[in-house]
């Protein structure tokens, strides 16, 4: 065998072997996609279904369809200013039944249609305004919150096996609306980290969007 032909099959066996390592990675990513594809339908379909069982029973949220998760205002299970202890139980009742009913509603639809039915990850974060507080930190307080809505959830029926669920507290570090009030009505400008010039925090009103619990949801496991 010459040096030419002997190049050019070392040539063609890199070429295969690159040729093999690219396919192998594309199906690898097509499976991973595909896995996705499936975990995002189901946990999309249930926050539809979600949405539409808030709506029915009047209870304000915000949603998203692009997004698996829905935003309740906190004030809405009237939590006490630097308070944790949820004050209106009647309400996270019917937030309970309104997620086992989803539940239900999404897994009568899988049924139907021959898919898998799915058990569902439930994470319960806490938001907060950045008002400083006396007795406890603006995130330990979104802490506290969270996981008293996932205890009270939890008494009610939203448990495993077809829940999980846990809670998270982010405190001020996401705000929806500006905290200061010099600058909260300026468009365009990033928000300014607590603490605000002079002392001055936007109203309690026009802060309630930074006050919230969100759902979020993912999927742990299929039946």
């Amino acid at each position: 065998m010459t040096q030419t032909h002997l190049r050019l099959t070392t040539w063609i066996a890199f070429a295969d072997f690159f040729t093999a390592i690219s396919l192998f990675m594309f199906y690898n990513y097509a499976v991973q996609r595909t896995k996705v594809i499936l975990i995002e339908k189901p946990v999309k379909d249930f926050a539809t279904e979600l949405h539409k069982q808030l709506e029915v029973n009047k209870v304000p949220h915000e949603w998203d369809p692009r997004q698996s998760w829905l935003t309740l205002p906190a004030d809405w299970f009237l939590f006490e200013r630097g308070k944790w202890e949820i004050r209106d139980r009647d309400k996270v009742r019917v937030l309970a039944n309104c997620l086992i009913a989803a539940l239900h509603r999404s897994q009568s639809n899988d049924k139907a249609n021959k898919q898998p039915e799915f058990r569902f990850y439930l994470m319960i974060r806490g938001h907060a305004d950045a008002r400083p507080m006396t007795v406890i930190t603006n995130m330990e307080l979104s802490k506290r919150r969270s996981h008293a809505l996932e205890d009270a959830l939890i008494e009610y029926g939203v448990s495993a096996p077809e829940f999980q669920v846990s809670s998270q507290g982010v405190g001020d570090t996401e705000p929806k609306v500006d905290n200061c009030a010099d600058s909260s009505s300026l468009a365009g400008r990033p928000f300014r980290m607590p603490p605000c010039p002079n002392g001055l925090y936007a109203s309690d009103e026009q802060l309630s969007p930074n006050r919230r619990i969100e759902l979020r949801f993912g999927v742990f496991a299929a039946k």
